[in-house]
């Protein structure tokens, strides 16, 4: 007995249901979040700005309002931001002395106090030189913008020359290049080294510290790296 086959019908992959269209709601629902996310992403600045000024000066405020409020005559002046505008005054008249000569010599009698008094000189002289640093222009600070071999060999990291010594040991210079963290460049890595080591970059100071601000997600469109490297001529046959 010969047995049948039955015929099987030829299978058919079944096409995935087509994605259903979008509703006003989920459109509606869209906008508002793109909207939301571009407002907050261009405040978010400002906000923060805001925010450390608070942080800052909050506490200057409550401290010259309970002046007042505990002064006879004075308390008239107990109003929300008056201790901004007394701290404000006085960073002034501060900055106002510091632009001559006999300015500096009054303020500077009470430094030269603190200076003497151990433990507190450590922590003052530590706050003075991080705020001249800050106060000091940047030009003044960062020479130029260069790209060494950083943590090691293959890998490069961007810093600024912030100085060169001259070293006797090897009769030859070295620069200081500072290699910052980002996105905060208050924090980084110094590296010793000498020009053959240094590769120069046309990116300015300004471009340098947007990069690193950014996290590299503001970057120059055309970079140009060259190195310090000089080569030897060869010997002639």
């Amino acid at each position: 007995m010969e047995e049948r086959s039955e015929a099987r019908p030829p299978h058919r992959h079944k096409r995935s249901p087509a994605p259903e269209p979008r509703t006003r709601v989920q459109h509606l629902e869209s906008h508002v979040r793109r909207r939301i996310i571009s407002g907050f992403f261009v405040l978010m600045p400002m906000i923060v700005t805001v925010w450390i000024f608070y942080l800052i000066l909050g506490p200057f405020d409550g401290l010259v309002r309970r002046l007042f409020r505990t002064t006879p005559r004075l308390d008239v002046l107990d109003v929300p931001g008056i201790g901004v505008a007394v701290v404000v005054l006085v960073l002034y008249v501060v900055g106002s002395l510091m632009a001559s000569k006999s300015g500096r010599r009054a303020i500077d009698w009470p430094n030269a106090i603190i200076e003497h008094i151990p433990t507190v000189r450590t922590i003052y002289s530590a706050v003075k030189q991080a705020a001249d640093a800050l106060s000091s222009p940047m030009s003044q600070q960062f020479k130029r913008v260069v790209f060494v071999e950083w943590p090691r060999p293959g890998f490069m990291a961007m810093g600024f020359v912030t100085g060169q010594f001259y070293s006797h040991g090897d009769d030859r210079t070295l620069l200081c290049v500072y290699i910052p963290t980002a996105p905060n460049p208050t924090s980084g890595n110094m590296a010793f080294l000498p020009d053959s080591r240094v590769f120069d970059s046309d990116m300015t100071l300004e471009e340098g510290m947007k990069v690193v601000f950014s996290g590299g997600i503001v970057l120059p469109d055309v970079v140009h790296i060259e190195s310090q490297l000089s080569v030897p001529a060869r010997p002639s046959d």
